[in-house]
């Protein structure tokens, strides 16, 4: 085929993902071209002819891009272990797509998670229990905690670390575990979002945590973020940053404020209310 003839086409690609659509079969034929189309676009695999959607090259090129084209592959190459570890090797969640046997399998399933974590959702068991696909999946990708049956303790820690947002996916007993959620909020506050309400209601619970991180005060019920008392000692601990997350009465009274002031070094003259920043006597 003519250079030129190639790139009319993926130049048609690079602006419409359809125009293989109305190519020639003699384009769709051509492995060389195909296999720069699909790196040009995912979509281009769509218009190859037969022959190569079966091709083991052209297969795992356009894996590259999507995780489903593996469900074009024929019966003989998804027995094969070896097609199957590339498969997974470039995106994870392609094992969604690959026999029984392999998604039960830990070395199949280590491959997978340690690309993309949320492909554990896809394993099944004994793979599913083996803890080193477990904590592979976590440390890629904390979020993939919901799909761990019974997770221990090691194994929150491990996800939060990776993404705090997945502690919801914590068990309840951990997620109302005082002092699981309070050496955490050390370093991520923003797990305390999603403990349970016991504990972000609880005054004493908040204060000792907003003593180990000032910022973990906004994720307390509405009522306690208006507590003079943990407001100051969040801001004492944010140096003020905090502050922003203070309602707007508080931020009114000259008599808190002047408080915040001495509690952050200063930074609560920035977040006051306009009546008290041109207030002389406050500001002095």
């Amino acid at each position: 085929m003519e250079d030129t003839v190639r790139r009319f086409w993926l130049h048609k690609l690079n602006h419409d993902k359809k125009a293989l659509g109305t190519a020639p079969e003699e384009i769709l034929c051509d492995r060389n071209f195909m296999l720069e189309a699909i790196r040009t676009s995912a979509s281009a695999f769509d218009y190859a002819a037969q022959p190569l959607k079966e091709d083991r090259e052209v297969l795992l090129e356009a894996l590259k891009q999507s995780p489903f084209v593996i469900r074009f592959a024929p019966e003989e190459m998804l027995q094969d272990h070896a097609f199957v570890m590339d498969a997974v090797r470039l995106d994870g969640r392609s094992i969604e797509h690959v026999p029984a046997q392999f998604r039960a399998d830990g070395r199949t399933a280590l491959a997978a998670v340690r690309q993309n974590g949320g492909a554990l959702r896809y394993v099944t068991p004994p793979a599913c229990d083996d803890e080193d696909v477990v904590f592979a999946a976590l440390r890629q990708d904390g979020q993939a905690l919901k799909f761990v049956s019974h997770p221990s303790q090691m194994m929150v820690t491990v996800a939060i670390q990776q993404n705090p947002a997945a502690f919801c996916f914590a068990p309840q007993s951990l997620r109302r575990n005082r002092d699981f959620v309070l050496e955490a909020v050390g370093s991520m506050p923003f797990i305390l979002k999603y403990a349970e309400e016991d504990l972000r209601s609880d005054h004493r619970f908040i204060l000792d945590a907003v003593r180990r991180n000032g910022m973990a005060l906004q994720f307390a019920v509405k009522e306690l973020c208006s507590d003079r008392m943990l407001m100051l000692e969040a801001a004492k601990q944010s140096h003020g940053a905090s502050l922003q997350f203070a309602p707007a009465g508080l931020l009114d009274e000259e008599d808190f404020m002047l408080q915040a002031v001495e509690a952050s070094g200063g930074y609560a003259l920035k977040v006051a209310s306009g009546a008290l920043r041109s207030d002389k006597g406050f500001v002095l």
